[in-house]
């Protein structure tokens, strides 16, 4: 389904070390906002990514996310984007950790509206061997409907 403005819950345990996270409002592989889980020696918990060639990279860094994971335990993480240029929230163990406003680009939205979620998986060397990441109790609250 395409979701616009919502609150997505999921619980998430991943070993060390590798790459996922979140995709939001996604288009194409190429335009969507992403909500890191990148669990790596450089890696970040809850920052908000976009790729090339939409402004890519980081849109916001987020230092902070790592001090709430919890390797051993599933973690529960929350994710709200709500506005047509949207504000993007992210929350581990009910601790915010990401508060973000996208601004346009030449005077409109960067991505789109609304669009699917999708959950990414990082090929490469972004997962040692043998690392596994799981979700649980993945919900989609729609708000202002």
């Amino acid at each position: 389904d395409s979701y616009a403005d919502y609150e997505l819950y999921a619980e998430v345990m991943a070993t060390y070390p590798l790459d996922t996270g979140f995709f939001l409002r996604i288009l194409s592989v190429r335009e969507h906002y992403q909500v890191t889980i990148d669990y790596r020696p450089t890696g970040e918990i809850g920052a908000i990514y976009g790729p090339f060639p939409a402004g890519g990279g980081f849109f916001q860094h987020c230092y902070e996310g790592i001090t709430w994971w919890d390797p051993n335990e599933y973690n529960p993480v929350r994710v709200r984007i709500e506005g047509a240029i949207p504000r993007i929230q992210v929350w581990i163990r009910d601790h915010r950790v990401m508060d973000y406003q996208d601004t346009p680009v030449e005077g409109r939205p960067r991505f789109p509206r609304a669009g699917p979620v999708g959950i990414q998986v990082h090929p490469g060397q972004s997962w040692g061997k043998g690392s596994k990441v799981s979700f649980r109790n993945l919900m989609i609250k729609e708000l202002n409907k």
